[in-house]
Order: structure tokens, then C-alpha cells, then sequence
């Protein structure tokens, strides 16, 4: 079973997400706080870790970035509404899957990143 790292400051969406990923057999750790997040992260403990893009305190390029320090290999995915381009200073680019996101595509991308041959098929969250 893979390990997922969630930070979302939207506690709706948090809970949304970690719903639907509990669902697929993901074990998730849930984290509203991005500053919190980055103080409880465990270098090589995560298999993927799942950022909000615009967060207070801590943006999720921040904490990409400070996660990035304490686990060079971790796999990050971008999870936002917003439509600006995410730009770092790194060839290890993280994948960005925009909101509202389709389950199936959301479950897809985690599959691929984490190299697993399986589909799924269910509805959309908005």
C-alpha cells in the first residue's frame, strides 16, 4: 500500500481528497498547515507527496522546495485551482493536475507517478 503526504489549507478539500484516496487504498497523512506538514515530514517515508499550490504562510513551492532539501527523490504533485504557471529552478519539475480534477484522472496520475498498472473509473469532484 502507498504512502501519501496531502497538504491542502482548505480543510474541505483535505478532507475530500483524503477520502477518495483512502477509498483507492492509499495510506494518507493529512495536513492543513504546510508549516506543520514540512515539521512532521519523514525523509524517505512518503512514496508521493500531494501540495496545494496557493497556501498562507507557506506556498506550495516553498515547501516543495524545503521538502525537496530534506529528500532530494521525493515525488511531488501539484493539486490547484489556479491557473498560473508554477515555475522552479530545478529539472525535477512536479507534476500539476489542475481543479476541479476527475477522480479517475487524479487516481491515474498517482498511479503513474508511482508506476502502477491499474485504471479506475468513477465520477468527477468539483
Amino acid at each position: 500500500m502507498s504512502r501519501l503526504l496531502l497538504v491542502d489549507d482548505d480543510e474541505d478539500n483535505l478532507q475530500l481528497f483524503g477520502a477518495v484516496l483512502t477509498n483507492y487504498n492509499f495510506t494518507v497523512d493529512l495536513f492543513s498547515d504546510p508549516v506543520k506538514a514540512l515539521i512532521e515530514f519523514k525523509p524517505n517515508y512518503y512514496d508521493l507527496v500531494i501540495l496545494d499550490y496557493l497556501m498562507p504562510s507557506l506556498d506550495g513551492v516553498e515547501l516543495y522546495k524545503a521538502i525537496k532539501e530534506k529528500e532530494p527523490a521525493a515525488k511531488i504533485l501539484f493539486l490547484t485551482a489556479s491557473h498560473e504557471t508554477i515555475k522552479l529552478n530545478s529539472m525535477d519539475n512536479p507534476k500539476i493536475v489542475r481543479k476541479p480534477v476527475f477522480v479517475t484522472k487524479l487516481i491515474q496520475e498517482i498511479k503513474d507517478m508511482l508506476d502502477v498498472n491499474e485504471t479506475y473509473v468513477m465520477d468527477s469532484i468539483n
